[in-house]
């Protein structure tokens, strides 16, 4: 993650300028309240007066602007790694992103990224605010006592280093990464499917691996709770006793020295420590922060993720012995507009089902097999969004269009034109006319224009579907992929949508001119 330098330095200066004005208030107040005692003339007071109240205001006046600075610099850093994770993820091998869970790619730019900017936050500055405070703390307090400063000295730092470090070796202990993975892509999961879950029968059992997921979370967080209370207890033991010190020597001293002094040695430490108490929530952060730093490793760097796939070793299944991972070639003699595939072999972790078939230029070629068989994974094979396992196959300029493709929060025309951003309205809605959604369109109140304020919530499954396949009509693609196209439909709409994809008695002008492969489910 890059930090902008000169940012960060301002926000530490920010951060000591207030740690000083809260040593500098308790020193003034020290002062005042003892001098005060001696009953001096008011006049004696004025200055210490008005630079207490002027030590107050500058301490809250810093405090503000140090959070404003130390949150710029973290938010900034954020969007700039953000930023990078996208185009990263855009520019990887597409084999690379597909095999990652949604939840892994939503922890990616969720928790991971604020993993790193708690670290700027919550360990690099304060770290860097404790460690000048703390050497002008003892510095000052060098001047009115040496013996006192390097007590002050030796609390600090036990304080600041040996509490932090047992802190960090709970954190360790409690590294709940992959169970934050698991409870991100459950709870996605629910969220995104809440009614088919309800309508199979799953959706309990769905909320089951979530509450899961958030116990194991719980669990492991729990493990870090015994050095917390430890490291915690040792600092505020730590401070006490560095405090108890420190007056005892300054009270042995005490008839050398005036009332004054003895209230300012003596309630230095209180300020002094002030600087220290965040670093052990520091050292735990960290910890995290290099989990997270790690796992975003691939995505961060220039070169982006790595190309290898994500897949596992090689299945040894009888009818595919010999096979390698991406051994299989792209056909170059199959005219434009075609769809080949010769001894096609697909699958993910391993080869699952082998393929022959060749579609010519405008033809229509259609899958139907049960769910688990393969099916999609053939159509992302002569995509090319994942390397084949063997064969070889032809289908330039297709254009996979998905089960579950994505649709915006934003207008419908805006959605159509995610496949043709230059579509003129007429094409829209003739697209609509084909997949029967224009008496819908007409009675929006926007028409074209109308927002969907919730994506696909606000379409009902059959709408949905038939919007999916009125962008896939639009799409210049010379090839078009369709994966389960007419599932979740009733029988008049799956008859309209084959008619619109020319699988039907008649066919649209817009889907006969160019080539499509369809998979879907055997019908009951």
């Amino acid at each position: 993650m890059k930090v902008n330098v000169w940012a960060r330095e301002r926000a530490v200066l920010a951060g000591v300028v207030t740690l000083i004005s809260s040593i500098a208030l308790t020193l003034v107040s020290a002062w005042l309240i003892t001098r005060a005692w001696q009953m001096p003339p008011v006049m004696d007071l004025t200055i210490a007066i008005t630079s207490v109240r002027a030590l107050g205001i500058s301490r809250a006046v810093f405090r503000y602007v140090d959070r404003l600075a130390s949150h710029d610099v973290a938010l900034t850093a954020a969007a700039s790694a953000r930023s990078q994770i996208y185009r990263n993820l855009v520019s990887a091998p597409t084999s690379t992103v597909m095999g990652m869970s949604r939840g892994r790619l939503l922890s990616f730019i969720g928790p991971d990224v604020d993993a790193l900017t708690d670290r700027i936050v919550r360990a690099t500055i304060p770290r860097r605010i404790a460690a000048y405070t703390g050497v002008i703390a003892v510095g000052l307090t060098a001047i009115l006592s040496l013996v006192a400063a390097i007590i002050l000295a030796i609390g600090l730092i036990i304080a600041g280093v040996v509490v932090p470090w047992m802190a960090a070796q709970g954190e360790k202990k409690a590294s709940t990464a992959q169970a934050v993975e698991d409870y991100v892509t459950a709870v996605d999961h629910i969220v995104n499917h809440a009614p088919a879950l309800s309508v199979r029968g799953e959706l309990e059992e769905a909320l089951r691996e979530a509450d899961d997921a958030d116990h194991r979370i719980s669990t492991i967080r729990r493990r870090a709770h015994p050095w917390s209370a430890f490291s915690s207890a040792t600092s505020v033991l730590t401070s006490g006793f560095t405090l108890v010190v420190v007056v005892l020597v300054a009270v042995l001293a005490s008839p050398e020295h005036s009332p004054q002094w003895l209230a300012a040695v003596a309630l230095m430490p209180l300020s002094a420590f002030e600087a220290v108490l965040p670093l052990g929530e520091a050292s735990c952060t960290v910890i995290r922060s290099r989990a997270a730093e790690e796992r975003l490793s691939s995505v961060l760097s220039t070169d982006g993720p790595s190309g290898d796939s994500p897949r596992g070793q090689l299945s040894q299944q009888a009818s595919f012995d010999g096979l390698q991972k991406g051994s299989g070639v792209v056909a170059t003699t199959t005219r434009a507009g075609a769809v080949s595939a010769h001894h096609l072999v697909v699958g993910w972790d391993h080869p699952v089902w082998e393929v022959n078939f060749e579609v010519p230029a405008g033809g229509r070629y259609e899958i139907i097999a049960p769910s688990g068989t393969g099916k999609t994974t053939v159509l992302m094979t002569l995509a090319g969004l994942i390397p084949p396992w063997g064969g070889a196959y032809s289908a330039d300029g297709a254009r996979f269009i998905a089960e579950d493709e994505h649709i915006f929060a934003t207008t419908v025309r805006d959605n159509l034109a995610v496949a043709s951003p230059a579509a003129s309205e007429n094409a829209m809605r003739a697209a609509l006319d084909h997949v029967g959604l224009t008496e819908w369109v007409e009675h929006l109140p926007q028409g074209l224009n109308t927002v969907l304020h919730d994506g696909e919530e606000s379409l009902s499954g059959g709408q949905r579907r038939r919007l999916i396949v009125a962008r896939a009509l639009l799409s210049d693609s010379s090839i078009l992929l369709l994966d389960e196209p007419t599932e979740h439909v009733d029988k008049d709409s799956e008859k309209l949508l084959l008619d619109a994809l020319g699988f039907g008695s008649s066919g649209s002008s817009m889907a006969m001119e160019r080539t499509i492969v369809m998979v879907r489910h055997p019908r009951s």
